[in-house]
C-alpha cells in the first residue's frame, strides 16, 4: 500500500483494472489504509488535498461492492452451496444427506471460529512489543479492532442461530445454546476492553479480558 501511494499508477484507479492487482490492495484493509494515519486520525476526508488517493479509494469502493455483487449471484445460482445444502442427495457433491449438509456448515462454521481465535487474537496475546502486536489486529489502524472482533462474534453467533441446530434435533440443540452463552459472555468482557488495542495490550485488565475471549472461543472448538 506505501509503495502504491508513493508510486501512484494510474491502474489502479480503475475498477476494472485494479482487479488484476495484489489482493492486499483491493480489501477492507486497503480502504483502511488509505483513509487513517498510523494514529488512528483520519486522513483522506473532504478537504484532503490527494486527488489521485480519492481517485484510489473510489476505484476500491466500486471493486468492493462489486465483488460482494458476485458472491451474493454465487451463492443464489441453483449450483450455488445454498442451494446445494438445501437440497443434499446422492448426487450432492457436499451433502449426501441431511446429516452431511448439518456437518458441512458446522464445519465450516467452526473453521470461521478457528480464524478468529489463531489469526485475530493469538497473533496480539504473544510475547513482543506491545505497538507491533497491536498493528496485527485487522483494523487496528483505524482503532475498530475491537468492534471488528465484537462483530465477528456476532456474525459467527448469528450464523448458527440461523443454521436451525437448536430446533433440528436434541442431539444439535446444544450446538446453538452453547455457542449464545459463551458469545454473551465474551462480548460483555470484550466491551469493557479500550478501542485502541496497544492500550488494551498495555493494561493489564484489558490484556486480561483479551486473553478470557480467546480461551472461551478456543473453547468451542471441537
Amino acid at each position: 500500500m506505501t509503495r502504491l501511494l508513493a508510486e501512484r499508477p494510474e491502474d489502479a484507479t480503475d475498477p476494472d483494472l485494479l482487479q488484476g492487482k495484489s489482493v492486499a490492495l483491493q480489501g477492507l484493509t486497503a480502504l483502511e489504509w488509505a483513509a487513517y494515519n498510523g494514529d488512528g486520525t483520519v486522513r483522506l476526508s473532504a478537504q484532503a488535498e490527494d486527488g489521485y488517493t480519492c481517485a484510489y479509494v473510489t476505484a476500491l469502493g466500486a471493486r468492493l461492492a462489486a465483488l460482494m455483487q458476485e458472491i451474493r449471484d454465487a451463492y443464489a445460482q441453483p449450483t450455488g452451496q445454498t442451494a446445494l445444502l438445501q437440497a443434499p442427495g446422492s448426487d450432492n457433491p457436499i451433502a449426501a444427506d441431511d446429516k452431511a449438509a448439518a456437518g458441512f456448515a458446522y464445519l465450516q462454521l467452526m473453521t470461521a471460529l478457528s480464524v478468529i481465535t489463531d489469526q485475530v487474537l493469538a497473533p496480539v496475546l504473544t510475547e513482543g512489543p506491545v505497538q507491533a502486536r497491536a498493528a496485527r489486529a485487522p483494523f487496528q489502524r483505524s482503532r475498530n479492532a475491537r468492534r471488528h472482533l465484537s462483530a465477528s462474534i456476532d456474525g459467527l453467533a448469528n450464523a448458527l442461530r440461523a443454521a436451525g441446530y437448536t430446533t433440528a434435533s436434541e442431539e444439535t440443540a446444544w450446538i446453538d445454546n452453547t455457542l449464545a452463552f459463551e458469545a454473551g459472555n465474551a462480548q460483555r468482557v470484550l466491551s469493557d476492553v479500550p478501542d485502541d488495542f496497544a492500550v488494551a495490550l498495555a493494561d493489564d485488565s484489558a490484556r486480561g479480558k483479551l486473553t478470557y475471549v480467546s480461551t472461551v472461543l478456543s473453547g468451542l472448538i471441537p
